[in-house]
């Protein structure tokens, strides 16, 4: 069953959210944070229906869609939504633990980063799938456009605090 070995999991059956504590990850504050981001953000998602999981999840394994090299999992819209959404409560997050001098940077580097110049500027725990998330969207032109407008607006909004 795929839900025991992903990260975390939320069943929308029993409105429950489950961490799987054995997983290889080792839990700091920052990855519990991403974590229940995504799980969150699934529980909220009007895409995400009761009969999905485990139907999607079945068809999901048997297509090897859950491969990272294939990339596919993390262009879905439920997986889009959970993934972006976690990484822009992170990135705001860590803004918000900046001091007052730090910050100008830090927009800085998520700009040039948007525009394709450096490494990724923000934290990206949750056993890497953050980055293949990021890598399997530039993929696909359409995403990764979604995913910067995402990021542009909340730089804006970080501006503006």
């Amino acid at each position: 069953n795929s839900k025991l070995s992903s990260i975390g999991y939320y069943d929308p059956n029993r409105h429950t959210i489950s961490i799987n504590t054995k997983s290889a990850v080792r839990f700091k504050s920052q990855e519990l944070f991403n974590i229940l981001s995504h799980e969150l953000t699934h529980a909220i998602d009007p895409k995400y229906h009761p009969t999905m999981p485990d139907a999607w999840f079945d068809k999901g394994i048997a297509r090897g869609q859950f491969d990272s090299t294939k990339a596919i999992y993390e262009k879905t819209p439920t997986e889009f939504d959970a993934f972006g959404g976690g990484m822009a409560n992170t990135i705001r997050q860590q803004y918000n633990t900046l001091s007052p001098q730090q910050k100008p940077q830090f927009i800085a580097d998520i700009e040039n980063w948007l525009k394709g110049s450096g490494q990724v500027p923000f934290s990206v725990s949750h056993n890497n799938q953050n980055i293949w998330a990021i890598e399997a969207w530039k993929t696909k032109p359409t995403l990764w456009k979604k995913f910067q407008q995402r990021m542009y607006q909340l730089v804006q909004e970080l501006k503006n605090q």
